[in-house]
């Protein structure tokens, strides 16, 4: 009897262990290290310093606000620090690593550079979205979920794309009121095994009318 609670104990410990994957950790862009470089003509150098992206393995995908302008991939350099001409409007910068997603950096700019913050401040809504991984042929759907903490009612005036894509606005609320919560639904097409992105413009009036952006992004499997 001993010899068998020997054995088992010995056979326990010849098991292999059981090691969670490790996530990876999602890479950082540091706005305070960003800067306005040179001018040329409606062109604009944005300037990273030396550890503005960490690690610097990372890639920083910039998507134009304005404009219907491909997203431009940014590889920084062994320090950290990158540069890039870009036109003159409103880019959203994120750096992205092995499927790890860092935080979104919103900036006007122009002669200068300014990080924007979201207005008005008491309408929640996230700066990105995910959609589940979706087989091509088919779709996936998902929520954008508003929540209006302001004073008074929201007005959605109109919810787009940037641009043509394998996203769709399916439905938007035409107004929150004060303490509700609405979601804008959003369907994914894919057509092929890849991760794709579009950006969701919001064009919401609380007073002024303002103008917030959510990214959207799904994969396409076979």
């Amino acid at each position: 009897m001993r010899f068998l609670r020997s054995l088992s104990f010995a056979a326990l410990l010849a098991l292999p262990a059981c090691v969670a994957t490790p996530q990876p950790n999602p890479p950082l862009l540091d706005p305070d290290r960003l800067a306005s470089g040179t001018t040329r003509g409606s062109f604009n150098d944005l300037v990273g310093g030396v550890g503005a992206i960490d690690p610097p393995e990372a890639t920083l995908r910039i998507t134009p606000l304005d404009a219907t302008r491909d997203p431009v991939l940014v590889t920084p350099r062994a320090d950290g620090s990158f540069e890039v001409a870009l036109e003159w409007g409103r880019h959203r910068l994120q750096p992205q690593l092995d499927g790890a997603r860092g935080p979104i950096v919103d900036i006007t700019l122009d002669a200068g550079l300014v990080v924007l913050a979201p207005r008005p401040a008491c309408l929640r809504a996230p700066l990105e979205q995910g959609l589940p991984d979706t087989p091509i042929g088919a779709t996936g759907e998902a929520s954008v979920e508003l929540a209006n903490d302001c004073a008074g009612e929201v007005l959605i005036e109109q919810a787009l794309l940037r641009g043509p894509s394998r996203f769709e606005v399916l439905d938007a609320p035409a107004r929150i009121a004060p303490g509700a919560v609405a979601s804008v639904r959003v369907r994914f097409a894919p057509d092929a095994d890849r991760i794709e992105e579009e950006v969701l413009r919001l064009d919401v009036r609380e007073g002024a009318l303002e103008q917030r952006f959510v990214t959207l992004f799904g994969a396409g499997t076979r």
